[in-house]
């Protein structure tokens, strides 16, 4: 219970943080931006919910994650919909490449660095092209 209610300060934190930087926006309708947000953040709240519950011992708390993972991947899906549709093939790989893979490329760099294991050329190769 005690690792229940530590995991859950962060949580109202946040929530308290986001109330109070989107309390300016005179309106969210149906699915824009904020919508999604918002609602990708309860879900991530069940995960978490579920993961540090089932840590702590609870049982019976399984369909709050399962919520919780069908919404975020609803949404995950629906955002990049529409990112395809505002910014066109081109531009949506522009912007994953951007977000995704140069900071995984970034942090192996390190990961290589910090762990001094021998890596081989081939292992370091097949490691940034994403095949191994």
């Amino acid at each position: 219970m005690k690792t229940m209610i530590i995991s859950f300060v962060p949580i109202v934190i946040a929530w308290l943080c986001f109330a109070i930087i989107y309390r300016k926006r005179p309106s969210v309708s149906f699915l824009d931006r904020a919508h999604s947000d918002i609602l990708r953040g309860y879900a991530i709240c069940g995960i978490f919910i579920v993961h540090v519950g089932q840590g702590a011992g609870a049982n019976g708390i399984e369909l709050i994650g399962a919520i919780g993972v069908s919404l975020f991947i609803l949404l995950s899906g629906y955002g990049l919909q529409e990112s395809y549709k505002k910014n066109g093939v081109k531009r949506f790989w522009q912007k994953k490449l951007l977000r995704i893979y140069f900071p995984y490329i970034l942090i192996e760099v390190i990961w290589f660095i910090v762990s001094k294991s021998n890596h081989s050329l081939k292992e370091i190769i097949l490691d940034f092209t994403l095949i191994d």
